[in-house]
């Protein structure tokens, strides 16, 4: 179950340590490793939300990400974070553009 918070986003899925014969290649370009961990939020209101100062962190490394101004997300919709995305990130993923620091 999704804990939604007051603006109604929430962490729906987060893909961390991605290695060994489970990984997953979230980019598609070949290879599943660090740099295809992801953190996916998603907009479980009924209204766009704004993504305005809302960073990703981690304990270990400091901040991951944060959204750029004036970004939003739609009733329903998802916003997915990938460590490293190669090529062009369809609508909806961002690229927080450094495979090693991903890293939860």
């Amino acid at each position: 179950m999704v804990d939604f918070l007051a603006n109604g986003l929430a962490i729906a899925e987060l893909l961390a340590d991605n290695a060994g014969g489970s990984a997953i290649d979230t980019d598609g370009d070949g290879g599943a490793n660090k740099a295809d961990e992801y953190v996916e939020i998603q907009n479980g209101s009924g209204n766009t939300v704004s993504l305005d100062g809302i960073e990703i962190w981690s304990q270990k490394n400091g901040l991951l990400f944060a959204f750029p101004d004036g970004e939003t997300l739609a009733p329903g919709a998802t916003a997915t974070v990938v460590g490293e995305y190669t090529g062009t990130p369809p609508a909806g993923f961002y690229d927080a553009g450094n495979a090693n620091n991903i890293n939860f």
